[in-house]
């Protein structure tokens, strides 16, 4: 999805990377690596990616790439933990959560959630490269042994588990109807927003991204709304 909403924690191969000690050049030099990786991965996938061509990008050699990241997963996972850094996050409430700590602790109000949603559509209106790489490794994720396969599906699991619980709790409050199913709720946002990706990124002059999200969500908070 991406449309991402908050961080989900790596795989501990990639916090061991990061937790190496590195000097404000070496991490300058490794932001340099990632955003050329983005690049790569957005327009070649992960599978057929070269991470020659990455360290030619940032005038490297092969070894000297290998210095910051000893495999294409370590940078792939590094991409993926940089993708959601990045993501806009609302003050207070959502701010300096994972989405791990996010969908365990308590409800997200449902205006809160659906601002927050909002709020990283639009900023993905901005950075089609960025968007495009992040569907791309998602869509590649679903083969089996692809290395971003748990990550990716524990997003997802995560992205459901938290709407779930903002919808059901709304539900408790009385502002949305008691008939709702909490978890169809969940799983059309999350397809909506992945879907309208994809088609802003074939069809950009056909679907507005940042629009068509804001007419969904009005016409989803009017149709299951108690009152």
């Amino acid at each position: 999805m991406r449309a991402t909403l908050l961080a989900t924690p790596l795989p501990t191969s990639s916090r061991t990377t990061q937790a190496r000690r590195r000097s404000p050049k070496g991490d300058r030099r490794r932001q340099q690596i990632l955003d050329a990786a983005m690049q790569v991965f957005a327009r070649d996938g992960y599978s057929n990616a070269s991470i020659g061509e990455v360290a030619a990008q940032v005038g490297l050699t092969l070894p000297g790439l290998l210095h910051y990241f000893p495999s294409k997963t370590d940078m792939l996972l590094a991409v993926l933990d940089m993708r959601d850094q990045r993501s806009p996050r609302l003050p207070g409430l959502t701010q300096g959560l994972t989405l791990e700590q996010a969908a365990a602790g308590p409800p997200l109000p449902w205006p809160v959630l659906l601002e927050q949603l909002r709020v990283v559509n639009r900023a993905n209106t901005s950075i089609p490269g960025v968007i495009k790489a992040f569907s791309l490794l998602n869509a590649e994720s679903l083969s089996q042994d692809h290395p971003a396969q748990a990550w990716f599906h524990q997003r997802a699991a995560l992205m459901l588990e938290l709407i779930t619980r903002s919808v059901r709790h709304a539900q408790q409050a009385g502002d949305i109807l008691a008939t709702v199913d909490p978890a169809q709720i969940a799983a059309e946002l999350v397809s909506m927003m992945d879907g309208l990706q994809l088609l802003w990124l074939r069809h950009p002059d056909k679907a507005d991204l940042g629009e068509h999200f804001e007419r969904y969500v009005e016409r989803l908070q009017r149709a299951i709304a108690a009152h």
